[in-house]
This record gives C-alpha cells, sequence and structure tokens, in this order.
C-alpha cells in the first residue's frame, strides 16, 4: 500500500527537480527509504478481517 499527503490538492505526488518527493509519502510495511521506491515483497502483507496497519509518513 502506498500512500501520499496531497498537500496542495492537485490530485497528484509532487516531485522535484532530481525526482525526489516534495509532500509526505508512505509504504506499507515502513520500509527503509532510498532513491527507489521499494518492492512489492517489502510492501505486502497478508490481508486479514479488522486488521489494522500504521504508515510512517516520511517528508
Amino acid at each position: 500500500m502506498a500512500i501520499f499527503h496531497d498537500e496542495n490538492n492537485n490530485k497528484k505526488l509532487d516531485i522535484n527537480v532530481l525526482g525526489m518527493p516534495k509532500e509526505g509519502f508512505g509504504f506499507s510495511n515502513n520500509p527503509k527509504i532510498s532513491f527507489s521506491e521499494p518492492s512489492f515483497k517489502e510492501c505486502s502483507f497478508k490481508l486479514k478481517e479488522n486488521k489494522k496497519t500504521t504508515i510512517k509518513m516520511e517528508y
């Protein structure tokens, strides 16, 4: 699961000239963030009934 904080309500994740996000973002399982998106394996989890997850936002 990937989420982002659309701070300016333009319905997209704004990036700088280097391609880095200018707005907050996060991924399920809170993988270590580097210069590329985390893999599906790093972010995937088994969905169970009533499961809650917390995603740390990176700014």
